[in-house]
């Protein structure tokens, strides 16, 4: 349906590196990845946060190291492990954005001041029942 990120003010369409995350998307069979498990993975954990909505979906928390043997194609598909986490976080963002409910997702507030070249990690939400508040949401989604 759509996935709304708060700390841009719009909805997105794909992913915030659309054209690098195709690349690397096309990378994971010559790594031994397969792009439907990978994406069936990412979707259990946003499952999860419709049967209980205090489950975070947040990258981070998720996936801690080591990452489940169904995501270690992600490392050399893109490169290294910070660009492997970015990669993940994109693939996030487009599972949200293909599920059939209204996401949104907010940058943790822990990571606010990092350095604009790493990521951001964000927490994802479905539109109702949100267990936080979150600013800038446009009265026409409410």
């Amino acid at each position: 349906m759509a996935l709304f990120d708060a700390s841009w003010g719009t909805l997105l369409t794909t992913d915030w590196f659309d054209s690098r995350t195709n690349a690397q998307i096309l990378a994971l069979p010559y790594h031994g990845g397969n792009y439907r498990d990978i994406v069936a993975e990412i979707g259990t954990q946003f499952d999860h946060h419709l049967r209980d909505r205090l489950y975070r979906v947040v990258v981070t928390e998720n996936y801690p190291d080591p990452w489940p043997a169904v995501l270690w194609p992600l490392y050399p598909a893109a490169g290294g492990k910070d660009p492997a986490a970015m990669f993940l976080g994109c693939l996030f963002c487009r599972v949200a954005i293909a599920r059939p409910e209204l996401w949104i997702c907010a940058p943790l507030p822990i990571y606010t001041n990092r350095p604009p070249e790493k990521s951001h990690p964000r927490r994802y939400m479905v539109w109702h029942n949100s267990p936080e508040k979150v600013s800038r949401i446009p009265s026409a989604l409410a």
